[in-house]
């Protein structure tokens, strides 16, 4: 692919905190382009065309200081990009910052959520497993601005569920796909009405395909099922990866257990798959992997360890880009003993990393560290990527009454869903033409 052919004069940044974006000399030479940089950042190379329209993402990687350059001529057949004309947008230092016009300051306060998900017009759902407002467990509504949604069940933004799991799954169309008591996963409409029920075993991660196909993870993180979502339950899977003779070797930990419950799972075009997976089992280290599904087959492609540690949340934009989340602890010298006791590696903030796969690799770009969160549980991503959403849990996931605790459905109180803008410390757009 297209990376192949972006020459370094430098190696790679190792993975740590970007410094201040100082990139200059973009420009096309002889067919190239080229630009220097004189410290280390992360890059973003994209392609639009003459509307503005997002066209591709060229590469997009930490990079250490050097002068680079790339053929255009290798640009159109690794990344199918169409013979024109276009215009080329290289982005460098990615910041964050709280968007304060969301919710009361930057935040809507929940009760015990464990999982958000995003829909192509700006708005969001919750999974609650203990609303403050009424203790009951179902999936919350909200606006892109974080007020109640409406439409959505008898009070506009809630419909209550018996809730047994910890994900939630929403197509293109908006319907939704929540793990429910019975071993069922239920499909809801855009309005909340349940549709029918998909019957599976111990469904401990789920997500919805473009193409609508329901990815599950079973038997408590040892098997993989794809369904068709719209059909019911007494339909047979399309793939049960828990029958196959090779299946329990296709996941080497589900980390389902301790301090974090997942796996995270997100989809792509062209049957992409990611999930996080835990190394070792008892172990906090984590692993975020490509799966691709081809023909009746799902194939293992690659994998990235480097610096994920009880990486819980995943989700991915329209571009490509993968947003992975670790949960991170408490910061109280009493927590802090606790943690060495427990074997955990002490204190550690909660963390967001962005992740490039450029379909033979994972590329890192960057991470943001917000030691003001306490237990993240979850991250959601606006389509285009101009902002993402931190789901906070922190009663859930870190230390109570002075001892550590496991997910649990009975703790509630300090949930909350932030907003944060990401923008860029530096831009430079050229013409470029592609033949």
């Amino acid at each position: 692919m297209f990376c192949r052919y972006l020459l370094f004069v430098a190696s790679l940044a190792s993975c740590s905190s970007i410094l201040q974006a100082q990139v200059r000399d973009l420009r096309t030479v002889g067919g190239t382009v080229q630009y220097i940089i004189p410290e280390a950042t992360d890059v973003t190379i994209e392609l639009c065309d003459a509307s503005g329209k997002f066209v591709a993402v060229l590469f997009a990687g930490s990079q250490s200081p050097g002068q680079y350059r790339f053929s255009l001529s290798d640009v159109r057949a690794t990344q199918r990009v169409p013979a024109g004309q276009f215009t080329l947008s290289l982005k460098a230092g990615t910041t964050t910052l709280v968007d304060r016009s969301f919710g009361e300051n930057g935040h809507v306060q929940l009760g015990n959520p464990c999982d958000v998900e995003t829909v192509p017009d700006g708005g969001l759902f919750v999974l609650e497993r203990k609303r403050v407002s009424s203790g009951k467990a179902g999936v919350l509504k909200l606006t892109a601005d974080g007020r109640p949604g409406s439409g959505f069940g008898p009070d506009g933004d809630f419909v209550e569920l018996p809730v047994a799991g910890d994900w939630l799954a929403i197509d293109n169309n908006g319907s939704l796909c929540v793990p429910c008591v019975g071993n069922i996963v239920q499909v809801l409409d855009r309005t909340g009405k349940p549709i029918h029920n998909i019957h599976t075993s111990a469904p401990t991660g789920g997500a919805i395909g473009p193409d609508g196909k329901l990815y599950l993870r079973t038997g408590y993180g040892k098997g993989l099922q794809v369904f068709d979502a719209k059909k019911p339950g007494s339909a047979s899977p399309l793939l049960d990866w828990e029958n196959l003779k090779d299946g329990p070797v296709l996941f080497r930990f589900a980390p389902i257990l301790g301090l974090y419950a997942g796996p995270s799972m997100a989809t792509g075009m062209g049957g992409k798959l990611y999930l996080t997976e835990g190394q070792d089992p008892g172990s906090s280290r984590g692993t975020i992997v490509r799966l691709q599904q081809v023909g009746d087959r799902i194939e293992r492609r690659y994998f990235y360890q480097r610096c994920c540690k009880d990486c819980i949340g995943l989700a991915l934009d329209d571009r490509g880009m993968i947003y992975v989340t670790e949960r991170g602890t408490c910061s109280t010298d009493r927590d802090d003993r606790i943690w060495q006791r427990e074997g955990r590696g002490g204190i550690t903030p909660s963390t967001l990393y962005l992740l490039w796969d450029n379909d033979e690799q994972f590329n890192f770009l960057t991470k943001w560290e917000f030691p003001e969160l306490k237990g993240l549980r979850d991250v959601a991503v606006a389509p285009d990527g101009s902002s993402v959403y931190l789901l906070e849990d922190a009663d859930n996931f870190a230390i109570f009454h002075g001892e550590m605790k496991s997910p649990t459905r009975d703790l509630q109180g300090l949930g909350r869903l932030w907003k944060y803008k990401l923008s860029y410390r530096q831009t430079l757009t050229i013409p470029v033409e592609v033949k």
